[in-house]
């Protein structure tokens, strides 16, 4: 009898952990497709309190993923101080869930990430956080070469990379086609980071002046988001105006 009160308990907690991670992830999601900072910091203070009670390491690692989120809505309103703010937290969560998890490829993958916003707010910390976001990328792929988020920022990082310093389009494109299919392995519906690599997969092949592929991409992404804004307002009729 102890023994199915027990398990009860468990599928109980486990049920009720599963709801609450995908209603984070779709709160991540409208933040993201809305640029919303308090959607942003709202589900996070959400997942704060409930690493307080359970200390789950794990809720860090969505805690950074927010955190990282909402950099790139401070971006898109061109509020840099607010950036930066984000970019700090991000980072501290990141660090602390490595503390915990310390070989986690995507844990590594997402520090990588962050160490690449914080270039982009002041292009001179290129110099040192530059090794660092290559080095912990090269690591989450040795760990894991299914790691998407670790393809995507290798990505994003050869798309922003100036071209004397490493950085290639035609790389980017390939990384982020990686990317793109590591994340369609796995879970894609209501995913921001999924869309995310579709944009900026998007842009690469634009920028490399293959209109065709990039249109294909864009449409894709309104396939699973029709009101993916900046896909369906500023990327794509950019390509559709190129293209004539």
């Amino acid at each position: 009898m102890n023994k199915v009160i027990v398990c009860i308990g468990f599928l109980i907690s486990f049920t009720a952990a599963t709801l609450f991670s995908q209603n984070i992830d779709q709160r991540f999601y409208q933040a993201y497709l809305e640029n919303d900072l308090d959607a942003w910091s709202n589900a996070i203070t959400e997942l704060s309190r409930s690493y307080e009670q359970s200390q789950d390491a794990n809720l860090l690692l969505l805690m950074a993923k927010g955190a990282y989120g909402a950099i790139g809505s401070c971006f898109a309103q061109q509020d840099m101080d607010k950036a930066a703010e984000w970019a700090e937290q991000a980072e501290e969560y990141t660090l602390l869930f490595l503390e915990a998890q310390k070989d986690n490829a995507e844990g590594k993958a997402l520090l990588a990430g962050i160490y690449g916003m914080k270039i982009g707010l002041k292009p001179i910390r290129g110099m040192s956080l530059g090794p660092k976001s290559s080095r912990l990328l090269t690591e989450a792929i040795a760990k894991d070469d299914n790691c998407a988020l670790a393809y995507y920022h290798l990505g994003t990082s050869a798309y922003n990379t100036p071209e004397t310093w490493g950085g290639s389009v035609a790389k980017a494109a390939t990384y982020l086609q990686d990317a793109k299919e590591r994340y369609e392995a796995g879970a894609i519906e209501h995913n921001w980071e999924y869309l995310n690599s579709l944009a900026w997969l998007g842009m690469s092949h634009h920028k490399l002046g293959q209109y065709t592929q990039a249109q294909q991409l864009f449409e894709l992404a309104l396939q699973h988001e029709p009101n993916f804004g900046w896909v369906k307002f500023q990327l794509l009729p950019r390509t559709q105006e190129a293209m004539k």
